[in-house]
């Protein structure tokens, strides 16, 4: 018997009709990992709008290896009052940065130590990834809990009540063998 589009009930086991509530727990929970770990790294690299903002400049990098590739984080050195101060970016690059260029900085008006690159959005693009997926899991673990859903109630609808009994015959049925005397 088909249903709908190419849906054979008679090829579909008992598991496969049922909506699976652990898959759409494990997408929404995947999900809601994924923004919260996208909204802490913005959080992170977010400068508070009290602080003021100079220009820096490059004067080194520091670098680590990650995965066999050399990663790059500008140390900027900034002048508040006279004095001079340095800030290690929390964004790392493959590119060496140029020493001599220029950066804004942001720093804390009663602690011009406590200091963050203001990083543009270019170099902070792919955080916004992390809160897209997230969204994007929880979309995809919806639908297709809900077409699950829609599919198993077609499924249970198209397929007998109860598929192991013995129907009992009509009484006037021709074909039902007469009963002896």
């Amino acid at each position: 018997m088909n249903i709908g589009s190419n849906l054979n009930v008679a090829n579909l086991g008992p598991r496969s009709q049922k909506p699976s509530i652990g898959a759409l727990v494990l997408y929404v929970g995947l999900g809601i990992l994924f923004i919260a770990a996208g909204v802490f790294a913005l959080k992170q690299n977010e400068v508070d709008p009290n602080w003021t903002k100079v220009s820096g400049k490059v004067i080194d990098s520091s670098s680590r290896i990650d995965d066999g590739t050399t990663m790059y984080s500008p140390i900027v050195e900034y002048k508040v009052d006279g004095q001079l101060y340095e800030v290690t970016s929390r964004i790392s690059s493959s590119i060496h940065p140029n020493v001599g260029e220029e950066r804004d900085v942001a720093y804390n008006p009663t602690s011009p130590n406590d200091a963050k690159i203001a990083e543009a959005l270019s170099a902070m693009w792919f955080l916004y990834i992390f809160p897209l997926v997230g969204a994007g899991l929880i979309l995809m673990g919806l639908i297709s809990f809900l077409n699950l859903r829609k599919r198993s109630k077609i499924i249970d609808s198209a397929m007998p009540m109860d598929v192991g009994a013995a129907s009992p015959t009509p009484p006037n049925d021709p074909t039902s063998p007469s009963p002896s005397i």
